[in-house]
This record gives C-alpha cells, sequence and structure tokens, in this order.
C-alpha cells in the first residue's frame, strides 16, 4: 500500500479495490480560480453581496467572507467546476444537497446556492458565517498558552459534535466522512457548527456500508484505513480522535511530543490496533469517566464503539445501554455536623 502525501493529516485518498488489492492513489484537484474575483454579487433572491477578504482557500474552492450593504455577514463558497466534468460536478452537488436538507443548530445552514458562468461553470454556496473561526484554532489558542480545556467545556464541546452526528445519521442518513477540528466552525455565541460536507455520503434505507477510502488519516477508523467497508461508526472513531485532541493537544496516534510518526505503515498500524499513550500530567487533569467515554469510541471493532447518540445519552447524564462505561456518579453529600 502506497500513499501519496504532503501532510499527513491533510492526504486524501481514494482506494479501489482490484483482485483483492488496495491502491492509493494521489487525489488531484479539479477545480481551478483562474477567472478574476468579482467584488460583488446578487444573489437569485435579489440580495446584494460585497467581497470582505478571503477566508481561505482549498481543493473543493475559495471560500470569501462577503456582507450584504446591511452589515450581515456570510461565507460565500465559489467552485469553478469544468462544464464536461461530470465528477467535480457531483462532488459539488452532492454537499449542496446534504446542506440543503440539514436543519440542526450545530450544522452550519445553507442560505442560496446559484451557478454563474460557462465553459468553465462557477458554482456559489453562500452558507452562515463562524466568526470564531474552527475548532481547530481554538486547540492551537489553547495549546500555545498551555491551557487546559475545563472538562465541562470540553464535555460541551464532544456532547454539540455527537449531536450534530446523531442528526447526520440518524435523521439524515449522511456520513460526514472528514471530520477533524478544521472542519468543525465557531459562530459568534460560541456554539458548534459541522460544516465542509465535501466527502459526505449520503446513505438509502437499504444500503447501510460504503466502501471508498477518504478523509484524513489522523482520523480514519481502522476499517477505513484498512480499505474494508464502513459504516457510521467511523464518524464516531473520529468524533474519539477530536476528544483525545482536546484533552492532549495531540492526535492519539502521534509520539506523546505531537509529532506525526513519519513512516506511513507505522501511523497504520497504531491506528489498526488502537493502542495509544496519555501523559501522567493529561491523566491527572481528567476524570476517569471522560477516559473511559474516549475509550468507548475508540474501539477498534465497530460493533462496539460507541454511537452518537450513545454519547449524547452519555453526556445528558441518561442511562447507557447495558455493558456501556456510566457516568462518574456525584460524590456523596458532606454529612451534617452535630448540633
Amino acid at each position: 500500500m502506497e500513499f501519496w502525501s504532503v501532510g499527513v493529516a491533510e492526504f486524501v485518498c481514494t482506494w479501489t479495490k482490484k483482485k483483492n488489492s488496495v491502491s492509493a492513489r494521489k487525489h488531484k484537484s479539479t477545480y481551478t480560480h483562474r477567472h478574476k474575483m468579482p467584488k460583488s454579487w446578487v444573489t437569485p433572491s435579489g440580495m446584494g453581496l460585497e467581497y470582505v477578504r478571503k477566508l481561505g482557500e482549498g481543493t473543493f474552492g475559495v471560500a470569501l467572507l462577503v456582507r450584504t450593504r446591511h452589515g450581515k455577514q456570510y461565507c460565500l463558497k465559489e467552485v469553478t467546476v469544468k462544464s464536461n466534468d461530470d465528477r467535480a460536478r457531483a462532488e459539488v452537488m452532492d454537499e449542496v444537497a446534504c446542506l440543503q436538507r440539514a436543519q440542526h443548530n450545530n450544522v452550519v445552514a445553507l442560505i442560496e446556492n446559484w451557478w454563474a458562468g460557462s465553459g468553465a461553470m462557477r458554482f456559489h454556496i453562500l452558507m452562515e458565517f463562524a466568526s470564531n473561526g474552527s475548532l481547530d484554532d481554538i486547540i492551537k489558542q489553547f495549546s500555545s498558552s498551555r491551557r487546559f480545556f475545563p472538562e465541562t467545556k470540553l464535555l460541551h464541546f464532544v456532547q454539540e459534535i455527537a449531536e450534530a452526528l446523531s442528526y447526520c445519521h440518524n435523521t439524515l442518513r449522511l456520513m460526514h466522512r472528514d471530520l477533524k477540528p478544521a472542519n468543525i466552525l465557531v459562530d459568534q455565541l460560541g456554539t458548534l457548527k459541522l460544516a465542509d460536507f465535501g466527502l459526505s455520503k449520503a446513505l438509502t434505507p437499504g444500503t447501510n456500508f460504503c466502501a471508498t477510502c477518504v478523509g484524513s488519516p489522523l482520523y480514519m477508523a481502522p476499517e477505513v484505513i484498512n480499505g474494508e467497508v464502513y459504516t457510521f461508526s467511523a464518524d464516531n472513531w473520529s468524533l474519539g480522535c477530536i476528544a483525545f485532541e482536546l484533552m492532549s493537544f495531540r492526535s492519539p496516534w502521534s509520539n506523546v511530543d505531537g509529532t506525526v510518526p513519519t513512516a506511513l505503515p507505522a501511523l497504520i498500524r497504531r491506528i489498526s490496533f488502537g493502542r495509544y499513550d496519555v501523559e501522567k500530567r493529561v491523566k491527572d487533569k481528567y476524570s476517569a469517566s471522560l477516559f473511559s467515554m474516549v475509550d468507548w469510541l475508540l474501539k477498534v471493532k465497530s460493533p462496539s464503539r460507541a454511537t452518537s447518540q450513545n454519547i449524547v445519552d452519555l453526556l445528558c447524564l441518561r442511562s447507557p445501554p447495558d455493558g456501556a462505561p456510566a457516568p462518574a456518579a456525584p460524590a456523596p453529600a458532606a454529612p451534617a455536623p452535630a448540633a
């Protein structure tokens, strides 16, 4: 198995099975941004928008901060797709279809979408703007200042992500497939918003698994990184990786100093066996019940792994299913002093 990647954390691969073998191929961008960037737009509904600044650019397009004449800010994602590129067009429309169906406080909201141009057509996706960046930004801020997240705040983050996943899995029957801190946005109120559904996959009622390997390796479940079929449980593994990162400011599959194994087969072995180390300072900071929850999410065998709804129930202090770790019981009250 050979991987092509500039950075492991940003690696995106597509596995195809031929004659019982698995191969990885370099994922090449099918999008270009050579046209002159406009400074204003008018949406199909008649809303006027003006350019403020670029938010970012990647394989799947460019993200811009725009605003209305009243000052309301939005994120405008612009993707250029060649008119004869059916695959790229399908990927763009899949993301839009996912966002159009989603109506949840922890999933980024789609406002409008439209096509423009001819030949190399530009597709625009207007979404709500999360002004506080991403969860990845917050993790880096805390890590650089050498501050731990309070456990209550950490659990609140995990619960919001779990609620978004539970909605996607159980209501939309949608796998995100690229869940990581950089794809979780934070709005002005501090609410987490699941975003970037470019690699997501909707499953029909009669289908419960997927076989295409996509995503970022440090957050890939064992069954995904080994080219096996997988289910919604792969997203829950990614949630476990994020929960660990919120505690330790590193991936569970990195070295204790935060560096990633340079040999990708070594990384795959770590993920496949599900073995990770926790520094003493992290163990001393957080409760045993939090580590039990992370262990439950990082079960190598997917049938034994916690579901997103399990985590929601656990963090709402409901009774978890039989065999699952229960939340820590509150400490008994101190006896009243003698009269």
